[in-house]
């Protein structure tokens, strides 16, 4: 019982814990910043990609169309 009442008492050292949990903290905040940063891009091209497919399609038709009599 001695021997548990000595530990139980002693101070615990959360130092490099402290130093651990800042430092993912850290990197996990320069992961979202990078991940908000490539949303507007990605977002652009996506976008644009949409439009040139829509645009590719409607002509793609209107060829299909034309060469209905032939």
């Amino acid at each position: 019982m001695a021997v548990l009442a000595a530990n139980a008492s002693a101070a615990i050292n959360t130092t490099a814990i402290t130093e651990s949990i800042s430092t993912i903290t850290s990197i996990l905040l320069s992961m979202g910043d990078m991940v908000s940063a490539a949303i507007g891009p990605i977002m652009t091209i996506g976008i644009a990609k949409f439009c040139l497919r829509f645009f590719d399609d409607i002509l793609g038709a209107i060829s299909t169309g034309l060469r209905f009599g032939r």
